[in-house]
């Protein structure tokens, strides 16, 4: 997942075992992982890259209207991985394009 959205972001740190609210930048890079307990079903959580304990949670409700503050980033444009500060970026340019 890619998150499209800043701002502060209420989570949960598994290993301090305690809520946190961290800033999180338009461009960060995560992991959907399953809710559990009462929140199956009805959150969608993230681990994003340099937070490996904390997942923060996403109501379906954020995602009406065609948007939301997620979108899934198997590839991503060049504009996009800019974004994300990466420190390598793979652009793959065919030979032949068949024109």
């Amino acid at each position: 997942m890619i998150l499209v959205q800043n701002g502060k972001t209420a989570g949960w740190d598994g290993k301090r075992r305690e809520r946190v609210e961290e800033y999180l930048a338009n461009g960060e890079i995560g992991v959907a992982t399953p809710a559990s307990g009462a929140a199956k079903g009805k959150l969608l959580n993230v681990a994003f890259a340099g937070r490996p304990d904390v997942r923060f949670g996403y109501h379906r409700k954020q995602f009406g209207g065609g948007g939301g503050p997620l979108e899934l980033a198997y590839a991503l444009t060049v504009h996009k991985a800019q974004g994300s500060e990466f420190g390598k970026v793979f652009v793959i340019v065919p030979k032949d394009v068949g024109y």
